[in-house]
């Protein structure tokens, strides 16, 4: 693999993982912690930095991917998993929580519609 490959991929794993939580959270969990600090940061640590990690290296070190992973168990458990994967990612988890935003930061700034009929006509 070629330098320039490697330099792409690393700037698209940085994109795909670094958000707003990844600069708001740290801070705040350090303010949050108190004197538990040392403990506090090595669990964001794990989950925040090394399970991603690994389970990127998982996923790239797989001859097939996220499908053939998924069938050591079964083939079809393979294919349910890799759409559960997916649709936990975008559906059920990203495309929520930027509607979300949009509407807080938005639509309700603007309409001042109290109550679930404003979640509603916004969506």
């Amino acid at each position: 693999m070629s330098r320039i490959n490697v330099l792409f991929i690393g700037f698209m794993l940085f994109s795909l993982f670094f958000g707003a939580g990844n600069l708001i959270f740290p801070p705040l969990l350090g303010w949050e912690s108190g004197d538990n600090f040392g403990p506090a940061i090595t669990g964001f640590l794990i989950t925040g930095v090394l399970l991603p990690f690994l389970a990127v290296m998982a996923v790239a070190l797989e001859d097939n991917g996220l499908i053939s992973m998924g069938s050591r168990v079964h083939h079809i458990f393979g294919i349910g998993f890799a759409i559960i994967i997916y649709l936990s990612i975008g559906a059920f988890y990203g495309i929520p929580r930027a509607s979300s935003v949009a509407y807080e930061l938005g639509f309700q700034q603007i309409f001042k519609i109290d109550g679930r009929w404003g979640v509603l006509y916004f969506h």
